[in-house]
């Protein structure tokens, strides 16, 4: 990217691989912050916090079910007739 001022100064950056890929990742704070963003339409902000707080104790869990529970869509009901 190459900025040229009106007084005719350059600024120039190139930047070789696309922010979040393996080369250029995302801090745990910025994959935080997407996470919460992308979720935010589906998920009360309160379900978002306790997402974030079990994926971070994810290491040390006995279970991830409590993590599933939140983020399994319910199953739909089924009407026989």
């Amino acid at each position: 990217m190459e900025l040229r001022t009106h007084a005719g100064a350059v600024h120039a950056r190139e930047i070789l691989h696309r922010r979040g890929s393996p080369e250029n990742p995302l801090s745990a704070y910025e994959v935080e912050q997407k996470f919460r963003s992308v979720v935010a339409g589906c998920l009360s902000p309160s379900a978002i916090d306790q997402v974030v707080q079990l994926v971070d104790e994810i290491d040390t869990c006995a279970s991830v079910q409590p993590l599933l529970a939140i983020l399994a869509a319910p199953r739909p009901t089924v009407y026989v007739r």
